[in-house]
């Protein structure tokens, strides 16, 4: 597995991790595909990708540089996480010290 793929495969996993400590519904989220009538996040072309799928079309499309993954987590988890305060005590998505 090459640097990106763990990237992606950790801040996906870390993701997923902080929706469900949260209580989301799974229902209400897609991590790294794309799910009609969901909030996606995905990786594509080398960028970070937050997007809403009805029928076919993404809609709200906002991207991040592949260096701002934990911006591009924090602007997806806002969307389910309303709370300020809760949202800025997250941790990092992902902290280049680990490993």
């Amino acid at each position: 597995m090459n640097k990106d793929s763990e990237l992606v495969k950790h801040v996906f996993e870390n993701i997923e991790q902080i929706l469900k400590d949260a209580n989301v519904p799974e229902r209400w989220y897609s991590i790294g595909r794309s799910t009609e009538m969901t909030n996606c996040i995905d990786f594509v072309n080398n960028e970070w990708i937050i997007y809403y799928v009805e029928k076919g079309n993404k809609l709200g499309i906002e991207t991040f540089p592949k260096d701002k993954y934990n911006a591009a987590a924090l602007s997806y988890i806002r969307k389910f996480i309303n709370d300020k305060e809760k949202v800025n005590e997250l941790p990092k998505v992902y902290s280049k010290n680990k490993k």
